[in-house]
C-alpha cells in the first residue's frame, strides 16, 4: 500500500475540484459568453427540433435529455439554468406557463419543470445557423459529441451579462443594450484602432432594463478600460396625487436592490400607520408598479420622511470584475475592448470555415457534375460497366479508369 500525506491529498483534490469549477461550471467563456450548462441546454433543445414557431415541450424532457446526455449534475440546477435563459436581457428560450417573476417584492419562483414548456427563442435558433463547422468534443461518457462552442451571431456575455462564483476568483458582466453593442462591434470594424473613449460614445453604460445608472463617465470608463470597477444605481419613482392622498409609485428597482427587506420596512410603516395600506405589487413581464399610500394626518402630511426611508434603501452599489475563459480555457480579466476585439475573431474564424465548407461542397458539386458529363459522352461503355460488374467496387474502379475520374465519389454519383 503506498502512502501520501494528507496536505498533498487535500491539496490535489482541491487543484482537480477547482480546475474543473473553473472550466465547466462557473467561469463563461468569452467567444460566444455561455457557460457549459447554458451550452448544453441549448444543444440539447436544438438536437430535440425546438425551433421558434414549433410546439414547445414540457421543460422535464429539456432537463432529462440535458442531463442524461451531456451535463451529468442535478436537475434543480439544470431547471433553473434554463428558467435563467428565458430571463436575459435577449432571451435565448422561449418559456410557456408559470416561470416567475423577479420583478415582484416577493420573487414568485417558477413552477416545476413538468408543469412548463419552452422552445427555441429566433435568437437562441441563430446560435446553430453555423453549427456545421463548429468544433466538436466527446461528452461526458464519450456516448457522443456536444459542441465546444456555438457559433453565436452576438457577443452574449457584453449582451446578456454573466455572473458566476468558482475557486478564488468570481466573475460579474452587466448585461447592454443589444443595438449599443452592435453600433460598437460596426464602428470596431471601421476604425480597429479605436479607444474605449471612442466607444463610450455608442455603449451608454450596463442595461438591466430597469433602475437608473448614476455613475460618472469616468467611472464608466474605469469599468471598461480595466475591467474591474463600481457603479453606482438608483430606482425610478413618482409622485401621484389621488385627492387629498399621495401614492409613491416605483416605476423601476434597480439591480440588486434587497427587496425582501424592502418589503419588511413596508410591512414596519404600514404597522406604525405611517402608510395607509401595505405595499400593492403590479408587477407584470412588461410593468413595473409598487405602490404606497401616504395616511393624510397632520402630523405626516408631507410623506418626506416616508419616502426617505423607503428610497435610501433603492440606491444600489455594484463591483464588477469582468473573468472569462480564454481560446486555452484559462480565467482571464477582459476589458471592453479585448472583449469586443475576441468576438469579433472569432466571428472572422467562423465565418472564414463557413467559405471553406462552401468551396469544398462547390467543388465536389463540380466534380460531379463533370463526371456525368464524361458519362454521358460515353453512355455505352458506362452501360456495360453496370452491367457486367459483379460488386459495387468491381463497377467503381472500372467507371474511374474509362472516364479518368479522380475520386471514388465521383463514380458513385454515376
Amino acid at each position: 500500500m503506498e502512502g501520501h500525506l494528507t496536505h498533498e491529498i487535500v491539496r490535489d483534490c482541491m487543484f482537480e475540484y477547482g480546475t474543473y469549477v473553473l472550466e465547466d461550471r462557473a467561469i463563461p467563456d468569452v467567444r460566444d459568453g455561455l457557460k457549459p450548462g447554458q451550452r448544453r441546454i441549448l444543444w440539447a433543445m436544438h438536437q430535440m427540433g425546438l425551433q421558434p414557431g414549433k410546439a414547445s415541450v414540457k421543460c422535464a424532457r429539456v432537463v432529462g435529455r440535458t442531463m442524461g446526455m451531456y451535463h451529468p449534475h442535478g436537475d434543480a440546477a439544470i431547471y433553473d439554468t434554463l428558467v435563467h435563459m428565458t430571463r436575459l436581457r435577449s432571451p435565448l428560450v422561449h418559456g410557456d406557463g408559470s416561470f416567475g417573476n423577479r420583478d415582484m417584492l416577493i420573487e414568485k419562483r417558477p413552477a416545476a419543470y413538468r408543469y412548463t414548456e419552452c422552445r427555441l427563442l429566433p435568437l437562441g435558433a441563430a446560435c446553430f445557423d453555423e453549427i456545421h463547422v463548429a468544433a466538436m468534443q466527446a461528452n461526458y461518457d464519450d456516448s457522443t459529441e456536444e459542441p465546444v462552442r456555438l457559433p453565436v451571431p452576438i457577443p452574449l456575455a457584453l449582451v446578456n451579462g454573466a455572473a458566476g462564483i468558482a475557486v478564488g476568483l468570481s466573475t460579474h458582466i452587466p448585461p447592454h443594450n443589444l443595438g449599443e453593442v452592435l453600433d460598437a462591434l460596426l464602428h470596431l470594424l471601421d476604425e480597429p484602432d479605436a479607444t474605449t473613449d471612442d466607444l463610450l460614445r455608442f455603449i451608454k453604460g450596463p442595461d438591466y432594463g430597469t433602475g437608473v445608472l448614476l455613475s460618472n463617465k469616468a467611472e464608466l470608463l474605469e469599468l471598461y478600460e480595466t475591467g474591474r470597477g463600481k457603479l453606482q444605481y438608483r430606482s425610478t419613482y413618482a409622485v401621484e396625487q389621488q385627492g387629498k392622498r399621495q401614492k409613491l409609485v416605483i416605476t423601476g428597482l434597480a439591480p440588486s436592490v434587497q427587496k425582501k427587506k424592502f418589503y419588511d420596512t413596508c410591512t414596519d410603516l404600514y404597522r406604525k400607520k405611517l402608510i395607509e395600506s401595505p405595499v400593492t405589487d403590479e408587477s407584470t413581464l412588461d410593468r413595473k408598479r409598487k405602490l404606497f399610500r401616504y395616511r393624510d394626518t397632520i402630523q405626516y402630511r408631507d410623506p418626506q420622511i416616508v419616502r426617505d426611508r423607503l428610497l435610501s434603501m433603492l440606491d444600489t452599489s455594484i463591483t464588477y470584475q469582468w473573468y472569462c475563459l480564454d481560446q486555452n480555457k484559462l480565467p482571464r480579466l477582459y476589458c471592453l475592448l479585448e472583449m469586443l476585439h475576441e468576438f469579433l475573431d472569432y466571428r472572422r474564424e467562423i465565418e472564414t470555415l463557413v467559405l471553406q465548407d462552401r468551396s469544398t461542397k462547390l467543388k465536389r458539386r463540380l466534380g460531379i457534375v463533370q463526371a456525368k458529363y464524361r458519362a454521358a459522352r460515353n453512355i455505352d461503355d458506362v452501360a456495360n460497366i453496370l452491367k457486367t460488374a459483379k460488386t459495387t467496387t468491381e463497377a467503381i474502379q472500372q467507371l474511374r479508369e474509362v472516364l479518368s475520374l479522380k475520386n471514388d465519389w465521383q463514380a458513385e454519383a454515376i
